[in-house]
């Protein structure tokens, strides 16, 4: 597997890039980044992750022609525009309903966003990722299949990699590990629904554990 260092740009429709960036810092405070000797580490990060908050983008259109949803290209040149700038590695919309209209659009609208989404993977050559909101009836029956998200669920159809995250409880993470959690310790439960390549190394739920997070 080839690995590629690069910057992740982050294009967000809800929290300010203030919140996040101060988000980013307790993870690398908590990370021991800002410790002298590892000064070289924390401007890696700091210069390498960025949050850019656009909540009037909407790559999605209808055309006035046809009543079918195609791509936009105006909100495409101004992506361009950013990736000619920032050169990124990967390319993040959180949370993708803030982009591209109706979370139940149906499906002609998600074939059109994702045509959006492969022209700007093609232009960039980065790894582009879409971040949906489960459901809370998803959430309730614990649904790690590709269709949980709310709403948009035509979204999965077109993507080439599914990943659903669920949050996990003490009692839960105790359930699924026989472990218990320790103290600052948090747990999600990480299903790759859908994998084009059909790896066997993700074809069941694992556990992720994390030290020192927020949520």
């Amino acid at each position: 597997r080839n690995i590629s260092p690069g910057r992740t740009l982050f294009i967000i429709g809800e929290d300010s890039e203030e919140k996040l960036y101060a988000t980013l810092g307790k993870m690398c405070k908590d990370m021991g980044l800002l410790k002298p000797e590892n000064k070289h580490k924390l401007e890696a990060v700091l210069n390498n992750v960025i949050f850019k908050r656009s909540s009037d983008i909407c790559l999605v259109m209808q055309d006035p022609r046809t009543r079918t949803f195609i791509p936009n290209e105006e909100a495409l040149t101004r992506v361009k525009e950013a990736i000619d700038d920032l050169k990124p590695k990967q390319i993040v919309w959180d949370p993708i309903a803030m982009f591209w209209g109706s979370e139940a659009g149906g499906n002609d609208m998600a074939m059109a966003l994702s045509k959006a989404m492969h022209h700007i993977q093609s232009y960039s050559n980065a790894s582009v990722d879409m971040i949906t909101h489960i459901g809370k009836d998803s959430h309730t029956r614990k649904d790690l299949s590709q269709f949980s998200g709310r709403g948009g669920t035509a979204l999965a159809n077109h993507a080439r990699v599914v990943r659903t995250l669920l949050k996990l409880n003490a009692d839960e993470y105790k359930e699924e590990t026989g472990l218990e959690l320790g103290d600052g310790q948090t747990a999600i439960l990480c299903n790759v629904s859908k994998f084009s390549d059909g790896s066997p190394i993700l074809d069941k739920p694992f556990v992720i554990l994390r030290t020192g997070y927020l949520i």
